[in-house]
C-alpha cells in the first residue's frame, strides 16, 4: 500500500478490436472493511495473496446485472503525480432492521469486482477499489417510486487521500484458485 511516483510508460498502448473491452461485471463483488485486512502479498503490481484478521471476513454483494458500477477518476497531482479516486454505486434493496444497520454503516471499504470479460490469464479479471485507503459513503438516496424502491448507495475516495493506481488486480494463479481465495474469505 505505498504510493511511488509515476515513472513512464514501459510497454506499447493497443487500442483495437483485440483489446476492446465489454462492459460490465457479474452479479457478486466482495466488500471488506480495511481494517480487517491481515496480510497481502503483491507481486508486479498483482495482489497474489490476501488474508483477514481472525473473526472478520469479506461479505458478498450480490445483485443483478447493471445495478453495480465501478471505476476510477484520476488526476495529476504536482508533488506526488498520477493520483486516483476510485469509485463504487450499488443498489439495496432490503428494508429490514439488520440491512438498514450494515448500510448505514458502510464506510473505510475496499471492493473486489470481477470483470465479465475474461482472459486465460486472469490478469484484469478480478479489480479491486478502495485497497490503499477505503472507500466512504458520499451519497445514499432512496425514495420509494424511484429506482423500483432501491436505496442507492455510492462509495468513493475521501477528498483529500488518493490511491496510487488506478485499481489493484487480484489475481492468485488462475481464475479458479482466485474465486476459491475469494470464497474462503467469506463467512461459512
Amino acid at each position: 500500500m505505498t504510493t511511488t511516483c509515476a515513472s513512464g510508460i514501459f510497454q506499447d498502448i493497443v487500442a483495437d478490436c483485440t483489446t476492446a473491452s465489454r462492459s460490465g461485471f457479474e452479479e457478486v463483488a466482495y466488500i471488506g472493511n480495511r481494517k480487517d485486512i491481515s496480510t497481502f502479498v503483491e507481486t508486479n503490481g498483482v495482489i497474489t495473496d490476501l488474508t483477514m484478521k481472525a473473526s472478520t471476513y469479506l461479505y458478498k454483494y450480490k445483485g443483478t446485472s447493471k445495478n453495480m458500477n465501478a471505476g476510477h477518476d484520476g488526476s495529476m497531482d504536482d508533488i506526488v503525480g498520477n493520483v486516483f479516486s476510485h469509485y463504487l454505486q450499488i443498489h439495496n434493496f432490503e428494508l429490514g432492521a439488520d440491512s438498514i444497520k450494515n448500510i448505514d454503516n458502510l464506510q473505510d471499504v475496499f471492493v473486489i469486482v470481477e470483470r465479465k470479460q475474461k482472459n486465460a490469464s486472469n490478469d484484469g479479471v478480478f479489480l479491486i477499489y478502495g485497497f490503499d485507503v477505503g472507500l466512504y459513503k458520499t451519497s445514499d438516496t432512496r425514495r420509494e417510486n424511484e429506482n423500483h424502491g432501491a436505496r442507492v448507495i455510492e462509495l468513493q475516495t475521501r477528498d483529500g487521500e488518493y490511491e496510487s493506481k488506478s485499481s489493484d488486480v487480484l489475481n492468485k494463479t488462475d481464475y479458479a484458485a482466485t474465486v476459491s481465495l475469494l470464497e474462503s474469505l467469506l463467512k461459512s
